[in-house]
């Protein structure tokens, strides 16, 4: 249960070792909010076992260098600071995969797509209404698309639906710590900056004895896509016990 990189990446695991897993999604198309934004070298491995890696690597090559970080006293402003991300490190001599510079939703697009050909069944806009378990299995009853009820039976079921697992809670399988850690805004906006951003901000020559105060802003280069929205969520924290 759960169609995001988890869920996604288990089906496809799963598919191309000859297994036939049945993806269940209550959405339809993959989250654009802001996730992430890499991936590094052991990651990539898993998907290259598997034949994704090129495809997810032909992603980022259709896109401007995103490898490093800088701070700006704004987004055009002059640069005070540059430093490449550490996963831009050269992992050759460990690794035949370097790390991959997407973000999250264009990964998981390649994953579903080899998913489906390495025979995978994703039912994206399925609901899980109940699980009910048996001795040997679970019986699932879900709601599909279409707004019709069936059920599947299942030798195994997979949790990968995310931090308010609808799954986890109908186990009563409970967590400690604290449910809130954090509360986080996410503001969505979309420009063209490839001007921007193909000439590099003018780097500003500080006397020894002046200390600039500056924003604690860090501007990762590359575009992003914007959500057109503003939207805030919880950030849940706990152990499984």
């Amino acid at each position: 249960m759960g169609g995001s990189i988890v869920g996604a990446s288990a089906a496809l695991f799963l598919a191309a070792r000859g297994i036939t897993p049945a993806l269940v999604e209550k959405h339809t198309a993959v989250s654009t909010r802001p996730r992430a934004k890499l991936f590094y070298s052991r990651t990539m491995e898993a998907y290259r076992s598997v034949g994704a890696d090129q495809d997810i690597y032909a992603v980022q090559h259709r896109l401007p260098p995103a490898d490093h970080a800088a701070v700006v006293t704004s987004r055009n402003g002059p640069e005070l600071r540059r430093w490449p991300l550490p996963a831009a490190e050269d992992f050759s001599r460990v690794s035949p995969c370097p790390s991959a510079f997407v973000k999250q939703a264009d990964l998981e697009e390649v994953v579903r797509a080899h998913a489906r050909t390495a025979g995978a069944d994703l039912r994206l806009g399925h609901r899980l209404l109940e699980l009910r378990r048996r001795d040997h299995h679970v019986v699932a009853s879900i709601r599909g698309a279409d707004g019709d009820t069936y059920t599947v039976a299942a030798d195994y079921l997979l949790a990968a639906d995310g931090n308010a697992s609808t799954i986890r809670n109908s186990l009563e399988i409970g967590r400690s710590g604290a449910e809130v850690v954090a509360h986080v805004m996410e503001v969505g906006f979309e420009a063209d900056l490839r001007r921007m951003l193909a000439t590099p901000p003018t780097r500003p020559r500080l006397h020894r004895s002046t200390r600039a105060r500056v924003p604690d802003l860090e501007h990762r280069a590359g575009p992003r896509n914007g959500l057109g929205d503003l939207r805030s969520r919880d950030h849940g924290s706990g152990r499984i016990r």
